[in-house]
């Protein structure tokens, strides 16, 4: 299933925090990574899900200890998580909380501390998590699209948490787990069975980690996208009738404005040859289109956000909706096509 190298044991501590790492062909980032945790952790464990690159040489190279997940079965986040608490759990039982930690983020150094006093102190609370920050967000156009989600974002009691967030061990435990079949989502659907189970989830207004986007290009932006909608299309056939309102929201939203809009404007323009009066439906279409960006420009504005970066975000939140679409019928099409109950599709296909 997964060899675990032995050269980082597991060592104890009181504070009995168990860190789990994932990454993949993440050399760049993960000596920062790892070096951001804290020194008094109780155990860290890296997943490595299939790298090319020098990766677990570099987690082995730092002394924590490191699981390379069997290359036979689909790679997704959720599943190199699950194993991470695996092996925490089989190798120190004392662990009482996990932080979970992406191989492209690098945590706030009192990060833990102020997490673990938290919970410490309300024993309703499951999942605690912070604020991250775009590490290069002036690399690229769409490291600033993510800047300003990670702005947007709403502190106090919150309906999820994102990937990075330290959990409740038993509260992890009630919910079940991650579940290892979703390729994306996983973090969303976590959080709704931890609130199911009776805790709440609570962002606090502090920093908690950087992140690095790595989106330099038009390529990474629109790969990144088409991998949401996959994720999603594979949500629908795992989560059926447990979809939260928010993801049925979204695929909703990207029908109509991948679908409905453009045929409506299609069929204006193709009718206005015959009659100038069906140009009505076109100009809806652009109404409407126009309406949406301003929007979330409006909705940005009053978050904080500069003019600049408020339309960057507006307009290139509108143009996901187009990769996505594409990753998530493509996804549709292919499961109904040899349908295979909780399949997930790996980084590879």
């Amino acid at each position: 299933m997964a060899e675990s190298r032995g050269n980082g044991p597991l060592m104890s501590h009181p504070s009995a925090v168990g860190i789990v790492v994932i990454g993949q062909n993440e050399a760049d980032n993960l000596t920062d990574a790892l070096g951001s945790l804290p020194a008094q952790a109780t155990v860290v464990v890296y997943v490595d899900s299939g790298s090319t690159d020098d990766s677990v040489r570099i987690a082995s190279g730092l002394g924590v200890h490191v699981l390379e997940l069997d290359r036979s079965v689909p790679f997704s986040a959720a599943r190199a998580r699950r194993e991470g608490v695996e092996t925490l759990l089989a190798e120190f039982e004392a662990v009482r909380y996990i932080q979970f930690l992406d191989g492209d983020c690098s945590l706030e150094q009192v990060w833990i501390q102020a997490a673990v006093a938290f919970l410490d102190s309300n024993p309703d609370v499951g999942i605690v998590c912070g604020l991250l920050k775009e590490r290069y967000p002036e690399r690229s156009v769409y490291n600033r699209f993510n800047a300003a989600r990670w702005r947007s974002v709403q502190t106090g009691d919150v309906s999820a948490s994102g990937g990075i967030f330290l959990a409740r061990l038993q509260a992890y435990q009630d919910a079940g787990g991650f579940r290892a079949e979703l390729l994306t989502g996983e973090e969303a659907d976590l959080c709704a069975r931890v609130r199911q189970a009776g805790y709440r989830i609570v962002r606090l207004p502090i920093a908690m980690a950087d992140h690095d986007s790595g989106l330099v290009g038009f390529r990474d932006w629109w790969t990144r996208a088409v991998w949401g909608g996959r994720g999603d299309a594979i949500q629908v056939d795992v989560l059926a009738n447990t979809l939260s309102n928010q993801q049925c929201k979204e695929i909703r939203s990207v029908f109509v404005w991948v679908a409905v809009v453009p045929t409506v404007a299609l069929a204006g323009a193709i009718l206005a040859t015959w009659d100038t009066r069906f140009l009505w439906l076109s100009g809806l279409a652009a109404v409407g289109s126009v309406t949406l960006v301003a929007r979330i420009i409006r909705a940005q504005l009053r978050g904080g956000e500069r003019l600049v970066d408020a339309i960057v975000y507006a307009v290139y939140a509108v143009l996901r909706k187009l990769p996505y679409a594409l990753g998530y019928f493509r996804e549709r099409f292919r499961r109904a096509r040899s349908p295979r109950p909780g399949r997930a599709m790996s980084s590879a296909e």
